[in-house]
């Protein structure tokens, strides 16, 4: 993820797109042959004799289980916002609204980054000495959904542009709130520790996959969707988008759990 921020926007200004594809494709090769030649090779403890349609089968019925909907609402939602984010319109809107170099945005992304690593450390510290799971995610995942809303709000001629009497809100406003939402948004870690709580044992391999497909599904239909929102409404909107449905998944997730 640190790679991909400034490193590759350097990478792409002085040797183009295809060049940053040829080095990540090498850094995969590299890091199978690492895993090749370094992970022991060691059977699996408990083998899983059935079909893997059988398998899938059962990860879904778990996953739309009562006890689990609320954590697959949140989770449909919660790392579809960063990665989205992270990955799709971080650097649009740094560089087209707010008249960043591709450079200047890696920078800006790069901080962002390192909340994303640093956010899940001080959400374990906290889960770890006060508790409250469930109470934590949703104000965590509200918090990211106001910060959303307050960095649309900078765009010329929006709210917090007009409030200030600018013509946009500077750069350094984005960085803040990025570095807010990179640590809000970590969170979403104390999702596999409320599945964990509330499955049998026996079951807790298919209810942490089930949360695993809910993470990244919510990142594919949130790419999708947010393209169309950005066609025909522009980059803030997206924002408010984002939010919205950062809301309505955490509204969901209180309601079931």
């Amino acid at each position: 993820m640190l790679l991909s921020s400034s490193p590759l926007a350097w990478v792409v200004d002085h040797w183009g797109w295809r060049a940053g594809f040829w080095i990540s494709a090498g850094s995969g090769v590299a890091v199978a042959l690492a895993v090749y030649a370094l992970v022991p090779n060691q059977a699996a403890a408990h083998a899983d004799r059935s079909s893997p349609l059988s398998q899938m089968a059962s990860v879904l019925r778990i996953g739309l289980s009562r006890p689990l909907r609320g954590l697959i609402a949140i989770s449909l939602v919660s790392l579809a916002a960063s990665l989205v984010l992270r990955g799709l319109w971080g650097g649009p809107w740094l560089m087209q609204v707010k008249g960043l170099s591709r450079i200047e945005a890696g920078n800006e992304l790069g901080l962002f980054t390192i909340a994303l690593i640093a956010g899940p450390v001080l959400i374990g510290i906290f889960d770890r000495k006060f508790g409250f799971r469930r109470e934590v995610l949703a104000a965590t995942h509200f918090l990211a959904a106001l910060l959303l809303g307050l960095m649309a709000a900078g765009a010329p001629h929006f709210s917090v542009s007009d409030l200030f009497g600018v013509a946009v809100m500077p750069a350094g406003y984005d960085a803040v709130l990025l570095v807010l939402i990179g640590i809000a948004i970590s969170a979403q870690p104390l999702v596999y520790g409320m599945t964990r709580q509330l499955v049998d044992a026996q079951n807790t391999g298919k209810a942490l996959s089930a949360i695993n497909l809910a993470f990244f599904l919510g990142a594919a239909l949130m790419q999708s969707t947010t393209g169309v929102v950005a066609a025909v409404f522009g980059l803030p909107a997206v924002l408010l988008f984002m939010a919205a449905v950062l809301m309505i998944g955490t509204a969901v997730f209180l309601l079931y759990t």
